[in-house]
């Protein structure tokens, strides 16, 4: 597994550095609570409990360390074969004729064992590796004598919906004759007939196997979970293989869901036996992939290893004009099984036990031409190469070392991201506990000089908080006024312009053109995105337009920075949960549904199925924007009501803390001892900021 623990290691590293200077920053917030404890003083960390209770919970992200790869392709492309290479590992069959008929997860996990979901929802837990291994080829595997038919797709759309419907019933499973017609009608199926039946022959075996296998609908898998002992340098890494993608690029609605989370989205296309072009593959681009997941997406051409390097370099130039869409970078050329072969004499501990491991597959007829030419190149025969030589040698035919890098650099983008996050996070925390230290020496430094100082700016501060309130109360309902106006507010605006762009491209698609309402279905998940991103920067705006309010009215800078509410101070769980009850049955936008109800329509009548599709997905968009605009109007309402509550604590946290430091009765030699530690602590505050502030920008 060299070439997993050099993939990650780059990550690693960084992640390691960051959990220690983490661990720092709670050494450091430990010594002062133990020292403001001692001095029975309040500490200034009360006024940064939402800062330190991010920096925590994205700490916990970052231990979590998940890393999901989605492997998706054209039927018999090879990823049972790809994902045991990549893994190391002998785990999912991989006979000629498989083809994954169930989605499969790959987890991490000290023991090895396997947990199957079934369409009623039990659960079998299967604990020994060979009964794991048989009960893949039983239920993960397509039944031979329908792998010519679509058979997740008949599973997920008629036989599990209909059994479900009727188990909620408590009735018999019915499944009418008009909803299989709409199934084998749709443009779908159709394209899905990848070995060109009949069509007669092709209607017939469908609703051969929707009879066999209806009354036993419940004993349907519908997920696998495999839980193994990876590597630990695979530790977090989950990875999901996926049923082969129908010929016109379409994937389940199940794959869709776990599509739109992945870091890294791989799709496998076999180079032997057919053209380089892939309709599927733009086809899956076009329907499925949204938003950033086409950063993370990767086309990987399979079974190179039988060609000679100038006909691996013209596919290669082929490659780069046919899929345009990506960059050069994110189309790879591998072979499984060269990977797999490496990985496998890599194992072995002398020479000799590559020779009779040659010869032992040699006798058997399992020796590929690739593993014999390496072999004779480096060790075998007259060759006085080494070991190691025969192991690059499969190394190179596999390429798999691109693949590592590669999603190490791309897939891991949004990890290197929450690195950063945090790093920002602490370094604004030592920044504002600086700024608490140094005005607290301040304080106590005017104490021995003049105690009515104290007195002074305890007054100065009272009465600012008194005029702040006044001037918050007129301003912020402006800010308020600026957000929800009926015609101008921003997120009515906002709103609009995310269905106008909606109705704007979809008016650009042709509803007569095969895979119109897949690229529909795709173009409304990308405005549903889009809605939940403005919900996200709102919440942040609002905070950070009551903050410049603040600076505004305030005649007292110096204060401004003790008394501002961080945007982490802000209780948005709880705003939310409120926002939700004013809008009494309205519903999150993450909890809206969109296709549930879709119905499938003859494909003689693609205009109108596009249509009733279209009409059903305008409705839920305008339904969605009505739920946005409302729960926003609320949230930010009360938003800034828990704002001026926060601007209120700490105005008083900070009236308190100084009336604590005015009557404490201690000598002067005793205050000057107070200075001493808080400046230690300020000089601390600084310079770890000034440090991580260097390391913060070698992070990305």
């Amino acid at each position: 597994m060299k070439e997993c623990r050099g993939m990650v290691i780059s990550y690693k590293k960084k992640k390691e550095e960051v959990l220690s200077i983490y661990e720092d920053m709670e050494n450091f917030l430990q010594e002062i609570l133990e020292y403001y404890k001692n001095i029975n003083i309040s500490n200034p960390l009360n006024r940064k409990e939402g800062l330190i209770k991010k920096i925590r919970a994205d700490i916990e992200k970052i231990k979590e360390d998940k890393f999901k790869i989605i492997v998706a392709g054209e039927a018999k492309s090879g990823k049972s074969t790809f994902i045991n290479a990549y893994l190391g590992i002998d785990l999912l069959p991989v006979d000629v004729k498989q083809c994954t008929s169930v989605l499969l997860e790959i987890k991490y996990a000290n023991k090895f064992k396997l947990v199957a979901t079934y369409a009623d929802d039990r659960e079998e837990v299967v604990n020994e590796p060979k009964a794991v291994k048989s009960f893949l080829r039983k239920h993960a595997a397509l039944d031979d004598n329908y792998r010519d038919i679509p058979v997740p797709t008949i599973n997920e759309e008629i036989l599990v919906k209909a059994g479900r419907k009727a188990n909620n019933k408590k009735k018999k499973i019915n499944i009418l004759e008009n909803d299989i017609d709409s199934l084998i009608a749709s443009e779908s199926v159709q394209a899905a007939n990848i070995y060109h039946l009949p069509l007669e022959k092709y209607k017939n075996k469908i609703k051969e196997y929707i009879k066999k296998h209806k009354d036993n609908w419940s004993d349907i898998v519908t997920k696998i979970e495999i839980f193994y002992p990876l590597n630990e340098s695979l530790k977090g890494i989950e990875i999901i293989d996926s049923p082969g993608v129908c010929a016109k690029g379409g994937v389940s609605e199940v794959t869709t869901k776990y599509i739109k989370d992945a870091n890294a989205i791989i799709f496998l296309k076999p180079i032997t036996g057919q053209a380089i072009e892939s309709a599927q593959f733009s086809q899956f681009v076009n329907n499925t992939i949204i938003g950033r997941n086409k950063e993370v997406l990767f086309l990987v051409f399979t079974r190179v290893a039988q060609m000679n390097e100038n006909d691996f370099m013209c596919l290669q130039e082929e490659a780069y004009k046919q899929f345009k869409q990506l960059n050069k970078e994110n189309i790879l050329f591998v072979d499984s099984k060269a990977e797999i072969s490496a990985k496998i004499f890599n194992s072995l501990a002398t020479i000799n036990d590559v020779h009779n491991k040659v010869k032992e597959l040699k006798d058997s007829k399992e020796l590929e031409d690739f593993v014999e030419l390496s072999y004779y190149n480096t060790i075998g025969g007259y060759a006085n190469g080494s070991m190691s030589d025969f192991i690059s040698s499969l190394e190179s035919k596999s390429r798999f070392r691109s693949v590592y890098s590669l999603l190490e650099k791309f897939g891991r983008k949004s990890h290197y991201i929450l690195l950063k996050d945090v790093l920002k996070s602490i370094i604004r925390l030592y920044d504002g506990l600086y700024q608490e230290f140094d005005d607290q020496i301040q304080s106590w430094g005017k104490k021995v000089k003049n105690p009515n100082d104290i007195e002074t700016k305890i007054k100065e501060l009272e009465s600012e908080k008194e005029r702040i309130e006044n001037r918050i109360w007129r301003g912020t309902g402006d800010i308020k006024n600026n957000y929800i106006g009926d015609e101008n507010g921003k997120i009515k605006k906002a709103a609009d312009t995310i269905v106008h762009e909606y109705k704007s491209n979809k008016a650009l698609l042709n509803p007569e053109e095969e895979g119109s309402v897949d690229r529909l279905k795709s173009l409304s998940l990308e405005t549903i995105e889009e809605c939940k991103e403005i919900s996200e920067r709102i919440q942040r705006d609002v905070i950070k337009d009551c903050n410049a309010l603040l600076e505004s009215i305030s005649e007292n800078l110096n204060l401004i920075d003790f008394i501002k509410p961080d945007y982490e101070s802000i209780n948005f769980e709880n705003i939310e949960n409120l926002s939700k009850e004013d809008a009494q049955e309205l519903i999150k936008i993450k909890e809206a549904g969109c296709f549930t109800d879709a119905k499938y329509e003859s494909r003689f009548s693609q205009k109108k199925y596009f249509k009733k599709f279209s009409d059903n997905i305008d409705k839920r968009i305008d339904e969605i924007r009505g739920r946005l605009v409302a729960e926003l109007n609320n949230f930010v309402s009360h938003a800034i009501e828990e704002y001026k509550s926060e601007l209120n604590n700490n105005v008083e946290n900070k009236i308190n803390e100084l009336k604590e430091i005015n009557e404490i009765k201690v000598e002067n030699s005793e205050i000057m001892k107070y200075i001493e530690e808080i400046e230690s602590f300020c000089r601390s505050s600084k310079g770890m900021q000034e440090d991580l502030m260097t390391i913060e920008k070698g992070i990305l």
